[in-house]
């Protein structure tokens, strides 16, 4: 037995004069026999091709946030194409040995791409997480007629909310304008906002917008014990806020019973008041 070296040469020197049977193996590829029949010269060279064995490549997509496994993302290699399965599972078979790029995609994500290698017969894994994106919408136009695709239509967005009267605010464009999130620092640092941070009941704001050069935002309050037996409804805070000097009004709204609302200013001397909640 012979093992060949770097440059694959193997020299058999005990054969005699006469036929051989060799027979050729390596890892990854297919064995072969050959007859070989010692030449009337001091050398006989003989070459022997093996056939590579195919490879395959496999791996988990997973959402890098969570670790959990993302289903029907769409996995490319080269012009195959495969998708996950519920647990974010994916595999290609009978590859030929080589270098590929693996390309990953999947709605809310960002694509994903990496270079491997699969060597013969080799198993290959090559996992992938994801980054999501925020806030994904996916949005679909059709025909209402025929339900085909419509191909070019825009679709234009804003980030409207709903005012405590119930409806939305409108800028001074006629169109509903955004408030700058970026005002919700200084806001949650003023003394008007720690009147009332431990009733809030979740920091995120209920509702925004701009308006006549000021951004209000909305908050849930977690009721006291004697708004439980005004009301089921649960209060609320609004602030008004100036880019360049901060809260400019800020008010706990309570609602009340027939329809009417308790107001208590945050600003000045905490006094409140009762107006009908439909009153413009």
């Amino acid at each position: 037995m012979a093992t060949t070296a770097p440059d694959g040469r193997a020299t058999i020197a005990d054969l005699g004069d006469g036929t051989s049977l060799l027979t050729i193996s390596a890892p990854g590829y297919r064995s072969i026999s050959r007859v070989v029949t010692a030449g009337a010269g001091p050398v006989t060279a003989v070459e022997v091709r093996l056939q590579p064995l195919p490879g395959s490549l496999e791996g988990t997509i997973t959402d890098a946030a969570s670790g959990a496994g993302i289903a029907n993302a769409t996995v490319v290699l080269g012009s195959e194409r495969a998708s996950t399965d519920a647990t974010g599972r994916y595999r290609f078979g009978d590859l030929l040995p080589g270098t590929y790029t693996v390309r990953v995609n999947a709605a809310g994500y960002d694509p994903y791409e990496v270079g491997v290698t699969v060597a013969p017969g080799a198993r290959v894994t090559a996992p992938a997480a994801l980054q999501p994106l925020p806030n994904i919408v996916v949005v679909t136009v059709v025909d209402a007629a025929t339900d085909d695709p419509i191909a070019g239509a825009t679709v234009a967005y804003s980030t409207p909310a709903i005012g405590t009267g119930g409806q939305q605010p409108v800028g001074t464009d006629g169109e509903h304008a955004c408030a700058d999130v970026a005002l919700l620092v200084p806001l949650k640092r003023s003394a008007a906002f720690a009147r009332i941070r431990k009733r809030v009941a979740d920091h995120h704001h209920r509702d925004s917008w701009q308006e006549d050069g000021l951004h209000f935002f909305v908050f849930q309050l977690h009721p006291e014990a004697n708004d439980r037996a005004i009301s089921a409804e649960s209060p609320v805070a609004v602030f008004a806020l100036h880019p360049a000097s901060g809260p400019v009004s800020a008010v706990v709204v309570t609602p009340g019973p027939d329809g009417a609302a308790e107001v208590r200013d945050l600003l000045g001397t905490d006094s409140a008041h009762t107006i009908p909640t439909d009153t413009p």
